[in-house]
Order: C-alpha cells, then sequence, then structure tokens
C-alpha cells in the first residue's frame, strides 16, 4: 500500500511538471500558432498544439507576467514534495498572484500597444 507521503511526492511532481510545461508552452509561443492551427499546420511551439493554446490562453489573460503561474507552480510542486503541507505555502501563492496581476496592470501602462498580449494581457488593461 502506499504511504500518504508517496501521494503527496507524486502530486508534488506533477504540479512540478505543470509549470515546466506552461513554462515552455509561453517561452515558445509565437502569435501565428494560433493561425497554424487553424490551416492544420504544425505550429512552432515545443509542446504542441496543447502549448500552443496554453501559450495563447495566458499571453492573452496576462500578457508578459503569466510566466510567474509556472513559478507559482513550481513552488507548489516542490513544497509538495518537500513538505506536503498545502496551508503554509497558501500566502506566497496570494502573494504571486497577486503581484502577478500587479505586474500585468504595470505593463499595460507602461507599454500601451493595440494587441494586449504584447504587454500586461486584457486583465492588465482593464
Amino acid at each position: 500500500m502506499i504511504s500518504e507521503r508517496r501521494y503527496r511526492e507524486i502530486a508534488g511532481i506533477f504540479i512540478f511538471l505543470a509549470g515546466l510545461m506552461l513554462l515552455l508552452s509561453l517561452c515558445t509561443y509565437s502569435g501565428t500558432d494560433m493561425e497554424m492551427l487553424r490551416t492544420n499546420r504544425p505550429v512552432h511551439n515545443l509542446v504542441g498544439p496543447l502549448g500552443a493554446w496554453i501559450g495563447n490562453i495566458g499571453r492573452i489573460a496576462f500578457g508578459y507576467p503569466s510566466s510567474i503561474v509556472a513559478v507559482i507552480l513550481f513552488f507548489s510542486g516542490w513544497h509538495f514534495i518537500k513538505k506536503g503541507d498545502s496551508a503554509l505555502y497558501l500566502e506566497r501563492v496570494f502573494s504571486l498572484s497577486f503581484f502577478m496581476i500587479t505586474l500585468s496592470a504595470l505593463f499595460a501602462l507602461i507599454e500601451p500597444v493595440a494587441v494586449p498580449q504584447n504587454a500586461g494581457g486584457y486583465l492588465g488593461l482593464y
């Protein structure tokens, strides 16, 4: 029988890998990927079509600061692997989430462009 500690470690590894996949999706995001998906051509994203969708959603919502979500997932996965208690790191997750939204708004103010995902995303714009 697998112990509760093993379940936490497995959950932490999955969360950590999700953060890695998100980071790769956002770093290899290309604005032409969605058009390539519509015309059924291969995308430039390293994660593939799923990565193109994830990168597009992240960039539309938060713009450049969307990579902070990957940092949140990394810290969460690491904490689950090491300690396993979710109550201790919730303050950090909240702080990083607030920082991401604030940074999105700041990017939208500094770099006002016609395409919001090139700055702070739609959440930063509004």
